[in-house]
């Protein structure tokens, strides 16, 4: 069993946090690692944002990471992980969906939501390991749009290196995912795992 693994999902309500933290731990339970997961869900149901914290291995004792401890930060949407970026360890990685979503606040004139680009500057001082995936647009290519966070679960796993093989998060996704919807969400992760490998910055 490996020490210690820590990964932290950011984004905002709706867009599936839990259900990639479900599939995680649930794969790391068929890999007999030890798993604990925490999440805080805010104001959620109105778009709030959501983070969860996803800790693997035999010396996880608490559902909260330390600062300067996640491995990965998953990013649902393109500039919640600028919130949790005091968590990322020194060789850590950032997978986040080039997708925004833009907040009410700045609908209303009172924020300016920033560009494309200062987004990712802002992430690559902190770490060369940035991967930018357009999770939306290869949704949309399963026929489900919903299917943006497992996109973002497919790359990070092509990415990253986890304590447990493609297969079996394969597994995991077929194990909780409903019989209707279980082919397009492993399109969707098999796409993330393609795209991934040429989308390093």
């Amino acid at each position: 069993m490996i020490d210690e693994m820590n990964i932290l999902i950011a984004g905002v309500g709706g867009q599936g946090a839990l259900t990639l933290a479900g599939v995680m731990a649930d794969a790391a339970i068929k890999s007999d690692i030890n798993v604990i997961s925490g999440e805080v869900h805010g104001m959620a149901q109105r778009g709030g944002a959501v983070f969860v914290h996803v800790r693997m291995g035999g010396k996880v004792r608490g559902p909260i990471i330390p600062l300067g401890q996640a491995n990965v930060i998953i990013g649902l949407e393109m500039v919640e992980p600028l919130r949790y970026l005091d968590f990322l360890s020194d060789n850590g990685s950032i997978v986040v969906s080039k997708t925004p979503i833009v907040p009410p606040i700045v609908w209303a004139g009172l924020a300016v939501y920033p560009d494309e680009q200062t987004v990712f500057d802002q992430y690559k001082k902190i770490t060369d390991s940035v991967y930018l995936i357009d999770s939306l647009g290869l949704a949309n290519r399963t026929g489900n749009p919903l299917t943006a966070n497992i996109v973002l679960l497919g790359a990070m796993a092509a990415c990253v290196d986890l304590p447990f093989e493609k297969q079996v998060m394969l597994d995991s996704l077929a194990s909780i995912m409903p019989e209707r919807i279980r082919d397009i969400n492993i399109h969707a992760f098999e796409l993330g795992w393609q795209e991934a490998r040429g989308e390093k910055l």
